[in-house]
């Protein structure tokens, strides 16, 4: 055989530039979303361990993200994600503290709910009622 030849091995054992480490480090999607006039697209991004929403308008150049100072995460995994979108705004939760914000997608933002109430069936009702057909963790 040569030496630029391929040599055969098992599956997995063969040496490649792609480690463990590369891949935990990388970026990854997680959530793919549009709002509900469907005119921005939104996902989540994890970013060596951090969850940040950004999001994709017709017109706009680039992708920009909607979270850059909190953590996006739901830590209760029982059947939703860790943010849904209205209209113009995207609900989701903080990791560290659990508390449900609203950031509309031209800025700004607010906190609807602390830890006290979410992730609670009440702040679940209290969304719902605001029109928003999903759960937030």
């Amino acid at each position: 055989m040569s030496p630029t030849s391929p040599k055969k091995r098992p599956y997995g054992l063969w040496p490649s530039p792609i480690t463990p480490e590369t891949l935990a480090s990388a970026l990854k999607l997680d959530e793919l979303a549009f709002n509900r006039g469907g005119s921005t697209l939104v996902w989540l991004e994890k970013r060596g361990g951090k969850g940040v929403l950004a999001s994709w308008s017709p017109g706009e150049r680039c992708p920009r993200d909607l979270t850059e100072s909190h953590d996006v995460a739901a830590r209760v995994g029982y059947g939703g994600g860790a943010f849904c979108l209205g209209h113009n705004d995207a609900f989701y939760i903080e990791r560290e503290e659990g508390r449900i914000y609203r950031q509309p997608f031209s800025g700004g933002g607010s906190l609807l709910a602390d830890a006290g109430s979410a992730p609670g069936p009440r702040a679940h009702a209290r969304l719902w009622l605001r029109g928003l057909p999903c759960p937030l963790t």
